[in-house]
């Protein structure tokens, strides 16, 4: 079973298109993912999804944890 979170490693990869660019599922294989969620995505995917679209900073900002974590994303997090 994969961990939770890695339904938008799916949407950031299609988006990212590149299989040598894409994501992996090792920023969600955490014990503590629910207490580190929001750090892992502040501090390291956005980041990178950041500097990956620099020039399309549209799909970098569907992508911010400031609009995600009123979505579903910390519900996938703490489930499992």
């Amino acid at each position: 079973m994969f961990p939770p979170g890695t339904y938008w490693l799916q949407r950031f990869n299609r988006d990212i298109a590149d299989p040598n660019c894409e994501l992996g599922i090792s920023f969600f294989m955490r014990e503590d993912l629910p207490d580190w969620i929001e750090d892992v995505w502040r501090c390291e995917i956005e980041p990178y999804l950041v500097e990956y679209f620099f020039d399309q900073r549209e799909i970098a900002a569907k992508y911010a944890w400031s609009r995600l974590s009123t979505d579903r994303l910390k519900a996938w997090a703490t489930s499992g």
